[in-house]
């Protein structure tokens, strides 16, 4: 168990870093919004905490894709008007504030899910166009990976060892803690590659789908199921759903590069 924890996600996250650098930003988004992180750590959840804390956890990472997406919408707009730092410091204190208020809402755990939904196609149109004549990426930076490695661990690590205290709700919010969102839009912003920053989330938005069909196939099958024949089921839908999303991007990519 203290292995999954420890290194899981940190290679995970080196892979989506790798795609960065060869694919370019929109399939690196994609990958970035795949359960890459909130799968393991639901899982872990799971076998710690139980099957039903799970469930209500899988419940609760839809409101953490809502302020997903707000995060990613002040990143992109607040990147594109104002220094970089401006748009970091702006879109926590915005990602704070949503989640704070989700976190106080009173509403039923299921209606986040279409909540969650027409947030992630709002967000995708309300992202802004790209740049004309924008300079193209820089070089990736050696420490980048490392970065994201040591911020997946940080994030699997917090959620895990508060599950208990912070309860299942705020547990799979933080799920969709935007960690590779953060750092490597960051990166983007600070050599003002705001381009970059656009297709990154507007890939995150899309391969988001994939998590959010993980997560929905969770709360179907956990009540009914054991956590082993869930967790198959989910990684079977994310699957599924991630064959036809990176399929579509790459069309988006090579339309949008044109």
């Amino acid at each position: 168990m203290a292995l999954l924890k420890i290194a899981a996600i940190p290679l995970l996250l080196w892979a989506v870093s790798a795609l960065a650098r060869r694919f370019g930003p929109m399939v690196a988004g994609v990958v970035n919004g795949l359960p890459l992180i909130s799968g393991p750590i639901s899982f872990v959840v799971a076998l710690e905490q139980g099957a039903d804390f799970a469930l209500d956890a899988a419940w609760g990472a839809y409101p953490g894709m809502t302020c997903l997406v707000v995060f990613g919408l002040c990143y992109a707009h607040f990147g594109r008007r104002f220094d970089w730092s401006v748009a970091v410091v702006t879109s926590f204190a915005v990602y704070a504030a949503c989640a704070c208020l989700a976190g106080v809402l009173s509403l039923p755990q299921p209606l986040w899910a279409p909540i969650a939904l027409a947030a992630l196609f709002i967000g995708i149109r309300c992202l802004p166009s790209p740049v004309a004549d924008e300079p193209g990426l820089p070089p990736p930076r050696s420490k980048g990976p490392y970065l994201q490695m040591a911020g997946g661990a940080a994030l699997m690590t917090f959620i895990t060892l508060s599950a208990q205290f912070v309860g299942p709700t705020f547990s799979g919010m933080f799920m969709f803690f935007p960690v590779i969102g953060s750092l490597l839009g960051g990166y983007f912003l600070r050599a003002r590659c705001v381009n970059a920053v656009i297709f990154l989330f507007k890939g995150t938005f899309w391969g988001a789908l994939t998590g959010w069909s993980f997560m929905m196939t969770l709360a179907c099958t956990l009540p009914r199921f054991s956590i082993a024949v869930s967790y198959l089921a989910a990684v079977a839908a994310a699957l599924s759903m991630s064959a036809v999303l990176v399929m579509r991007t790459k069309k988006l990519n090579r339309r949008e590069q044109k």
